[in-house]
């Protein structure tokens, strides 16, 4: 169920919220997680262990939230990026 989804490394959600200008608080606010929960995602390095520390509806908000803010992430093997597009006007919802 869960190897389709390319989970990015707590480095890229770190840039991609500072991308966002925003402080953690704020973010996990918009994205309906608790401060914890993405404290944790910003700090695990392995994306094959995220899944057991953080429930799938959680990253899903997480990275659902960004997408709507128009973060785009990039995990291939061997390659890890992140961007904002700036084409659209995008928002979080709270």
């Amino acid at each position: 169920m869960f190897r389709n989804i390319k989970i990015p490394r707590g480095a890229q959600i770190r840039a991609a919220r500072c991308l966002l200008k925003l402080t953690q608080e704020q973010f996990a606010t918009a994205a309906g997680v608790s401060l914890s929960t993405l404290k944790k995602f910003e700090q695990l390095e392995d994306t094959d262990v995220v899944l057991m520390h953080i429930k799938y509806d959680k990253v899903m908000k997480i990275l659902n939230s960004f997408k709507d803010a128009g973060i785009n992430f990039e995990v291939t093997e061997g390659n890890v990026g992140v961007y904002l597009d700036i084409s659209e006007k995008f928002s979080l919802h709270n």
